[in-house]
């Protein structure tokens, strides 16, 4: 996430933007594997979501980069369907880092 807001300015926003939603999504289902398994995410079958005390504290600290990264994204320099996804994802982001 870090390297994608990094490069604003160099890369359009929309692009940052459906870079962070994909990386994202990677990240949750490898991080959550029983939710991958639900949705059908290949490779994670035989794996639990690990709840050691520094999984957790490394979840608080994504979910704080996925919030600066979607920050840095210029809201008006996307298309219609992209506002409201980043809407639904800044959202999603802050309640993250709220909990």
């Amino acid at each position: 996430m870090a390297v994608i807001a990094a490069a604003k300015g160099r890369v359009p926003d929309a692009t940052r933007f459906r870079r962070i939603l994909a990386a994202d999504w990677v990240w949750q289902m490898t991080e959550f594997p029983e939710r991958a398994t639900f949705v059908g995410y290949a490779g994670q079958n035989a794996r639990w979501t690990d709840l050691s005390p520094g999984a957790i504290e490394r979840r608080k600290g994504h979910a704080r980069e996925r919030l600066r990264a979607v920050r840095s994204i210029g809201r008006a320099r996307l298309g219609v369907a992209d506002r409201l996804n980043y809407d639904l994802f800044l959202r999603d982001a802050q309640l993250a880092v709220a909990g």
